[in-house]
């Protein structure tokens, strides 16, 4: 494997590097593997699982870990951006578990440090590390902190993650230590505000799912802004079939952009339920989130003319995620290629991962379509291990996964594709 294909690989998080040194040295990608050490290659940071693991596999196949090691521990201690230095607390646990001393200094350095661009970044690798003695450095830490910085807001997440790691007892030994360490006590008494703040919002914070959509217009009509995207998502999604045709009038006769947009958005997880050549016409509204918002609406739909809708912007060069989403209810034989061909001319990376997404649930949706050359470009290209993961899956339910494929996934940076290829091994 030359540098630049080993390198797509790990930073993709193809198991096929970890088949490769196996049987090859590993001094040629020397820089590859340093990169993955200090920067999480993730697609989507937030949403994916940590690669620490994976990437721990990889340098336990090189025959120099401590030179590794060291470049970790340093990079735990210098990093800045959130996403790297939640790696590399990871990364830096695994160390420490396997008795490095130097790693374990680090992650306890770095917490005083305290220069991540978030606060109390690793808290959790920390407790994982060393149970409930880590977790009172942790928080006796914040607590002295927040004695400067009164604006510090604390919610559940912390000791809800302390919880599920160190077993429900530990909130009981939490709060007898903060009986005796005022710092402690003073990160209780945050968590202690957080929670008598969260049960003052919580009978009003999801009102708005229970509206008639009488209210919900009303609110569009007298502020649209004030109407979070995702309420209306939601809202959509469980409104009976009498609420969205009432919707469905609106996009047809609105003209605010602002209001019409809060109309389509409605739809973004429901069937628009009148006739879609409204929404195919303002696809191509000048207002960019207008146009998306009708595209995305159009996705539940299955007609003649959204398919030739689609079809006439591919012809157009114009292609990209949502309109390949399409294709889904509106397939027909050949769109195989044409979305193959699709995936193939697309260089942004970003379009790309939206262009894979929308043909792995083109294929889902598609038994008899020709998927393999599709999901080969989705498995080799995107970086998003969650794509790659429903592309394998789907690969998988057809029995067309290829053996080589199948073999690398046992060692894949995803969980998840590891786990699908176990229980498809055993005939589950």
């Amino acid at each position: 494997m030359d540098i630049e294909a080993f390198t797509n690989a790990i930073n993709n998080g193809l198991g096929r590097v970890h088949l490769w040194l196996k049987e090859h040295p590993w001094q040629p990608y020397a820089e590859a593997i340093r990169h993955v050490c200090l920067h999480n290659t993730a697609y989507d940071r937030q949403c994916e699982r940590s690669r620490a693991e994976y990437v721990y596999e990889i340098i336990r196949l090189t025959n120099a870990p401590e030179y590794f090691a060291e470049i970790i521990t340093m990079g735990l201690l210098a990093s800045k951006d959130f996403g790297d230095t939640c790696h590399l607390y990871h990364l830096a646990r695994l160390l420490a578990q396997d008795g490095n001393a130097a790693a374990r200094e680090a992650m306890y350095a770095k917490f005083k440090q305290d220069d991540a661009e978030d606060h109390f970044v690793g808290a959790d690798q920390i407790f994982r590390l060393d149970g409930i003695t880590g977790l009172f450095f942790v928080l006796e830490r914040i607590g002295r902190w927040s004695k400067t910085h009164p604006e510090y807001w604390e919610d559940y997440s912390l000791l809800s993650e302390a919880k599920e790691v160190l077993g429900d007892e530990v909130m009981a030994q939490v709060a007898q230590a903060a009986q005796t360490n005022p710092d402690i006590g003073r990160y209780m008494a945050l968590y202690e505000r957080w929670e008598r703040e969260d049960k003052e919002r919580t009978p009003t914070a999801s009102v708005w799912k229970n509206w008639t959509y009488a209210e919900l217009r009303q609110r569009i009509v007298e502020k649209p802004s004030d109407v979070p995207r995702h309420w209306l998502f939601i809202w959509g999604r469980n409104a009976a079939e009498d609420s969205l045709r009432e919707a469905a009038a609106d996009v047809m006769q609105e003209s605010d952009p602002e209001r019409l947009l809060a109309y389509l958005r409605i739809f973004a997880r429901s069937r628009f339920p009148l006739d879609p050549q409204r929404l195919i016409e303002l696809a191509a509204d000048d207002n960019t989130e207008i146009a998306t918002a009708s595209r995305r609406a159009l996705q539940h739909i299955q007609h003649d003319s959204v398919r030739l809708y689609a079809m006439k912007v591919i012809e157009q060069g114009k292609g990209d995620g949502d309109v390949v989403r399409l294709l889904a209810l509106n397939y027909a034989a050949g769109d195989e290629r044409v979305i193959e061909s699709l995936l193939i001319a697309q260089t942004d990376e970003d379009e790309l991962h939206w262009m894979c997404h929308a043909a792995v649930k083109v294929f889902e949706a598609n038994v008899g379509a020709e998927l393999l050359p599709s999901l080969l470009q989705v498995y080799e290209r995107c970086r998003c291990s969650i794509c790659r993961a429903e592309a394998v899956e789907v690969l998988m339910a057809r029995k067309l996964i290829p053996e080589w494929m199948a073999e690398e996934c046992r060692y894949d940076s995803s969980e998840d594709i590891r786990k699908a290829v176990a229980q498809g091994a055993k005939g589950g």
